[in-house]
């Protein structure tokens, strides 16, 4: 790869042209018949898999074209956002229970449920769609975290400021697995609600969630933030296939996650909450490097054991652009210009390995351009958030310009919480 291209995305106009690639990308599948934008398509945007639409990538469209619209990448991108909002809030909003059904299968009259499972990770994303497209000016968004965070908090979150993973769809049955995953994004979620809105709440319940997470469990199993727990919170540290359909983690350990938990670490020290954030970010941020990085063909394994040896060989296409926002915010935090290194690393991996340079946007699948025969851009989760996220991130960590709603002290207390469940 050549320096000069790696090194020119130092500069904010690298990025944010880059940013508009991979977005004028996906407007390109906008799906003409059902509305709203397909996540499963090849780099020429033919559709890889039809059947049906996930709550994740409904609500990830929405986010990364207000991301768009939010760093000046182009006034269509806030359109988009608006289309992609009322698709979301149309189509997979639960009429009878209330909350998101996470699966549609789509029919030629349109879509019919397909699993109507209330889930965690996809209420965060719907929670992160409504702050962004709030942050960018896109009509209903307030209205949609408003919404948002009420289910969130009234039916996800239990006493500690943790939540749940995976309930019934009518709310009345509730599963003993818990995750980090699911948390780390409603945690990245309020975070944004904060920033759209200003309201205190929204930070203390992001920093219960990170404080319980990132700190107080990793200090009594080894340092690490790890996949799965019991009910009761304690590690479940059973080696065993999960449930891929409840975003129930195949992996002890993902280096990917580590990183993003230094990115939202990072960003919750803007707000200066404690003291621990920096040092916990800098300590998982070297983590994933040190034990993550493949060294011979670069990028981030998949998984990792308590001890800290591969146990996922296969790389997590989407963990080098996490990286790349965490070097970013970490180094505007700690003013330390070593994070470019790592940045600059990232993106060589990803310029090589994983940016489609001919259509914009990111293949799914790790490979050398010359060597390249997957090319798919998206699936049923993943249509370019990661990336838009990192290009966003990089771009509001350089301009200066971070708005800060103000401090907000007395995190550690305790919030009331309206939540039923208890954890």
């Amino acid at each position: 790869m050549d320096t000069k291209a790696v090194s020119s995305f130092r500069e904010p106009e690298a990025v944010r042209e880059h940013l508009a690639d991979i977005l004028d990308f996906w407007l390109d599948a906008r799906d003409e018949r059902h509305g709203g934008y397909t996540s499963q398509v090849r780099s020429d945007t033919t559709v890889h898999d039809r059947s049906t639409r996930h709550l994740v990538a409904s609500a990830r469209f929405v986010v990364q074209f207000s991301l768009g619209a939010l760093h000046d990448a182009g006034a269509r991108f806030r359109n988009a956002a608006a289309e992609a909002l009322e698709f979301l809030t149309r189509v997979h909003r639960d009429r009878r229970n209330g909350g998101y059904h996470w699966v549609l299968r789509v029919t030629d009259d349109g879509f019919e449920v397909a699993d109507s499972r209330k889930q965690t990770y996809g209420h965060a994303f719907v929670l992160l769609a409504g702050a962004t497209a709030t942050s960018a000016g896109v009509p209903g968004g307030r209205e949609l975290l408003d919404e948002a965070r009420a289910i969130c908090e009234e039916k996800l979150l239990g006493a500690q400021g943790l939540a749940v993973n995976t309930v019934s769809a009518d709310w009345t049955e509730v599963s003993p697995y818990r995750g980090q995953n699911a948390n780390m994004h409603l945690c990245e979620a309020f975070l944004a609600a904060y920033d759209a809105t200003g309201d205190p709440g929204d930070l203390h319940r992001a920093y219960r969630i990170a404080d319980a997470i990132a700190r107080r469990i990793p200090t009594g199993i080894g340092g690490f933030v790890w996949e799965n727990y019991r009910e009761d919170w304690s590690p479940d540290w059973a080696e065993a296939p999960r449930d891929l359909g409840s975003v129930e983690s195949a992996f002890g350990i993902s280096p990917g996650h580590q990183v993003e938990w230094a990115k939202l670490l990072g960003i919750l020290a803007r707000h200066d909450p404690a003291e621990w954030l920096l040092p916990q970010a800098v300590h998982l941020h070297r983590l994933a490097w040190d034990h993550g990085w493949e060294r011979e063909h670069g990028g981030f394994v998949s998984g990792l054991r308590r001890d800290l040896s591969v146990s996922h060989r296969e790389p997590a296409y989407w963990a080098p652009a996490e990286a790349i926002g965490a070097a970013a915010v970490l180094q505007e935090r700690t003013g330390d210009e070593g994070y470019r290194t790592y940045s600059d690393r990232a993106w060589e991996h990803a310029l090589t390995h994983l940016v489609d340079h001919e259509h914009g946007g990111w293949f799914t699948a790790p490979a050398p351009r010359s060597e390249r025969h997957d090319f798919r851009k998206g699936d049923a989760f993943e249509p370019d958030y990661h990336s838009a996220g990192a290009c966003a991130e990089t771009l509001r960590s350089r301009s200066g310009r971070i708005q800060l709603q103000g401090q907000v002290k007395g995190l550690d207390e305790e919030v009331p919480m309206r939540g039923a469940h208890h954890v």
